[in-house]
């Protein structure tokens, strides 16, 4: 018997170890044909290079991709500020809420002790007026008025008693509600992750908007899908003027006297045609903003559905 379980061991064991050569064996060429693939870049990349003119062409594809992921990454900037700010607010109103709520509880609980702290007193005065009456009265005569007196007081003390305890239990209640503490916060909302997503649609839109009206926003599309063997910008003189006019735009975005009223003319344009397809959703359907890049005449300043066409990687930065 412990021979055949040392045998079903081994088998196991063997079975493990081929499988992991097969891994290794399918990691190893992966990585012979990654390094082939480099390889060949490289070789690529340095017949281009040989060509004078392709550095100036080499120097414009990478300010393309640069203003790209310069654009990608404000647009991830901007949507964390935004989130931050939403998160914060919302976060402020629920503890406001909390507090109002837990004001009310604790006035109404003040109130109904007040109520009772008036029973209370007044049956204490009543107890101590018999009392009082109950002293005046001397000899046998004041003996036989007194014993209805006692009677009278007594009552009055078993009426006193669930009272008193009633003001404890109230008394309690109110230490716990002061004492509570607001609820720990769930996060943001659907609304305000829709509201901070369309935002960051807005200013999609507005850079794409920008950038080709000076005839750049295609091109550095093209340049973050396209290998450089496979892109011209022309001559020497052409790429020279590329060069000089991407920074310029670039810094020139937020510096833009109308950059505030375009995007909220286009942020308005979205939250009036904006649709989601779920109840639960925040990411708008990209279709419902089809109009929005069509109809210049509502105030929107964009030229394209960037969504649709994930425009500066907008997917990855809006919030789920």
């Amino acid at each position: 018997m412990q021979l055949f379980w040392n045998r079903a061991a081994l088998k196991k064991e063997f079975q493990r170890l081929r499988e992991q050569r097969y891994r290794l064996e399918e990691t190893l060429k992966q990585q012979q044909a990654a390094t082939l693939s480099a390889e060949t870049r490289i070789e690529s990349l340095a017949k281009l290079f040989a060509n004078p003119e392709a550095g100036f062409n080499a120097i414009v594809y990478y300010q393309f991709r640069n203003l790209w992921n310069t654009s990608a990454a404000e647009l991830k900037k901007f949507a964390a500020e935004l989130y931050r700010k939403r998160e914060e607010k919302e976060r402020q109103r629920e503890v406001m809420a909390f507090n109002r709520d837990r004001s009310q509880r604790l006035a109404d609980v003040a109130e109904t002790m007040q109520g009772v702290v008036t029973d209370i007193s007044r049956l204490q005065g009543e107890i101590k007026r018999q009392h009082a009456r109950m002293e005046s009265m001397r000899g046998i005569l004041g003996f036989f008025k007194r014993r209805p007196l006692e009677a009278e007081i007594l009552a009055a003390k078993a009426r006193l008693e669930p009272l008193s305890t009633e003001y404890d239990e109230l008394n309690s209640r109110q230490s716990r509600i002061a004492a509570e503490a607001p609820p720990q916060f769930q996060g943001v909302g659907i609304v305000g992750k829709r509201m901070t997503n369309l935002a960051v649609i807005a200013l999609a839109q507005h850079m794409h908007s920008y950038y080709s009206e000076k005839g750049l926003a295609s091109r550095a599309r093209d340049a973050v899908i396209m290998p450089i063997e496979e892109i011209r910008y022309g001559t020497k003189d052409q790429c020279t003027k590329l060069m000089e006019l991407i920074p310029i735009a670039m810094a020139g975005l937020k510096s833009d006297p109308d950059f505030s009223s375009r995007l909220k003319q286009c942020a308005e344009s979205l939250i009036a045609d904006a649709q989601f397809l779920t109840e639960e959703d925040t990411i708008p359907s990209a279709d419902s903003l089809d109009q929005v890049a069509r109809n210049s005449a509502r105030g929107s300043s964009a030229s394209c559905n960037v969504l649709a066409q994930d425009f500066w990687d907008i997917y990855s930065t809006l919030i789920r």
